[in-house]
């Protein structure tokens, strides 16, 4: 039986600028936008550091991160040490001024200048899946539990247990007051945002989960596997559409217009393909030389943005059949990208770190 969640009462956040003073040298262009000309200083005789390497307006920004409790955080891919940490999962909140850096000491949080603001403590296992709702982060892990913390004074207030392995995404009901996730258990399950009762375990899937999508307003899930199928599920009866849609390949990511009216798969067969709300195609994308991590909607539902290992960015329109390229040197093979459509900037992680960059529309 799925066991309810864990109440908790934890240490809030802890602040960047405690024991370790993080600063950096800048100075204004004649466009009067700052630029910073050097690596920061970071002033500490006691603590080694490593740099989490971070690119923002098209300029390089090393920033270096260090634990007020003394471990050494995101430390050199060459080092022995035991306590390594490393980046692992990525989510800008839905506003675009907060930038969530997962680890498996917990989560980093920068503002949108990229100044670092806050640790929230959470360790024991690599955090696999972040997702934002106002000030709420729900955080998936890699020991299949699920918290959800209060951003605001980085408290943790539930624990979700039910997934056996890995938690691989999670989305929020328009309302705040459920939480569906995805897993490698080959489920997806909803959860009460109040009170962490688990509500529905949904399972037609036969290989693992990747990416599940909340319909905005509405009583609908859609998501999508490694059995290349992409399901639509009514939450009010648990029911999933008589006809799966289908990819040949696995579907990493799935997202719903925010009128709610379509919604989008993303798949390593290359493509990108436009669902109606009633699961029917209405269209797809073939542009794509490798395989397809993830997919978004615009603020009007008239345009997809599409991340692939091709190390480019598209942007499609729905009355077009060719997209615009916005970006083509991504990182290289990255795991996991999140992208902020209202400021044009993208996060993608690899090789352990993040690479930040503005993409302009």
């Amino acid at each position: 039986m799925v066991q309810a969640a864990e109440a908790e009462a934890v240490t809030d956040c802890t602040a960047f600028n405690g024991n370790a003073t993080i600063s950096a040298s800048s100075t204004k262009s004649k466009d009067g936008k700052r630029r910073f000309i050097k690596d920061p200083i970071v002033i500490n005789k006691t603590m080694a550091t490593r740099s989490l390497y971070l690119l923002h307006r098209r300029q390089f920004l090393r920033i270096s991160l260090i634990s007020l409790t003394g471990m050494l955080l995101l430390p050199d891919a060459r080092s022995e040490a035991q306590n390594k940490v490393s980046a692992t999962a990525v989510a800008w909140s839905p506003d675009g001024t907060t930038l969530a850096v997962g680890t498996n000491a917990g989560v980093y949080l920068y503002d949108a200048d990229l100044k670092p603001r806050a640790l929230i403590p959470d360790s024991g296992a690599d955090i696999s899946a972040l997702a934002w709702h106002g000030d709420m982060l729900a955080a998936g892990r890699y020991d299949g539990a699920i918290r959800l913390f209060d951003v605001h004074n980085g408290r943790r207030l539930l624990t979700l247990r039910g997934h056996i392995g890995v938690v691989n995404a999670i989305s929020w009901r328009s309302d705040g007051s459920q939480v569906a996730t995805a897993g490698d258990d080959l489920s997806v399950r909803i959860w009460d945002a109040q009170s962490g009762a688990a509500l529905q375990t949904l399972q037609k899937h036969r290989d693992r989960v990747y990416t599940v999508a909340w319909q905005p307003n509405g009583n609908y899930l859609v998501s999508g596997a490694a059995d290349n199928a992409v399901f639509l599920w009514d939450v009010t009866t648990g029911l999933v559409q008589p006809t799966a849609q289908r990819h040949s390949y696995y579907v990493y990511s799935v997202a719903w217009s925010p009128d709610g009216s379509h919604y989008a798969s993303a798949s390593r067969d290359k493509s990108v393909r436009v669902w109606g709300a009633d699961g029917s195609q209405t269209a797809g994308y073939t542009t794509h030389t490798d395989r397809v991590i993830e997919v978004m909607w615009s603020a009007d539902s008239q345009s997809l943005i599409s991340a692939s290992w091709d190390r480019t960015l598209q942007v499609w329109s729905l009355d077009q059949r060719e997209p615009r390229l916005l970006i083509s040197d991504l990182p290289e093979r990255p795991r996991q990208i999140s992208i902020d459509p209202m400021h044009s900037n993208y996060a993608a992680i690899a090789h352990d770190s993040v690479s930040v960059r503005a993409y302009g529309q």
